[in-house]
């Protein structure tokens, strides 16, 4: 009895959420359609709204007319058509004056992309010059440390040569001693 009701409960509570949801999704399709219904509204009326000013200068131009014709019962359409005239040639120019500005514009990003081109350029060579620096100056080191070590008994000679040209006493080497030249007190030698 328990197990029949709490399936009719499961079934009632799935078929609320069921009524719940559909419920929501066609209020939300109402909401997504009056939104866009309201914005082709406003569109239109942004529209006319543009429109209304040349709509009132011809009104305006037609009422002057009229009362300049009374004889006549016809309007110069000239009369109507020289204020459209004069505004379609004011927005020409500014039409021209914008895509000068475009053309002004789109100069000034071609030649900020070649100079950032050409520092990019001269980054990457400095780059290169800094490695070549860097190389060279690693392969001087292990040259320098190569004579150094290989020739070591010569260089002590050569320094005792020199100490004695200037009155210092001689350096004695030791095997496994090295003296320093700017110390007085020798130095263990590294071995291999």
């Amino acid at each position: 009895m328990q197990n029949t009701d709490r399936k009719k409960d499961i079934k009632i509570k799935k078929y609320i959420l069921g009524v719940l949801i559909v419920t929501l999704t066609i209020l939300t399709t109402i909401i997504t359609l009056m939104y866009v219904l309201k914005s082709k509204e406003e569109q239109q009326s942004k529209a006319t709204q543009i429109l209304d000013p040349s709509k009132q200068e011809a009104a305006n131009i037609s009422k002057e007319t009229a009362t300049e014709n009374q004889n006549t019962t016809q309007t110069d359409t000239r009369v109507l058509i020289q204020p459209l005239q004069e505004r379609i040639a004011s927005d020409e120019e500014r039409i021209m004056q914008i895509e000068e500005e475009i053309k002004a514009l789109k100069e000034i990003i071609k030649k900020q992309e070649i100079a950032s081109a050409l520092f990019m350029d001269n980054v990457q060579k400095t780059d290169t010059f800094i490695e070549t620096i860097n190389r060279v100056i690693s392969e001087s080191q292990k040259i320098l440390r190569s004579l150094v070590l290989g020739h070591g008994e010569s260089i002590t000679k050569l320094n005792n040569l020199v100490f004695r040209a200037t009155g210092v006493s001689s350096i004695q080497n030791q095997p496994g001693k090295r003296m320093s030249v700017f110390k007085d007190s020798p130095e263990e030698e590294e071995q291999p």
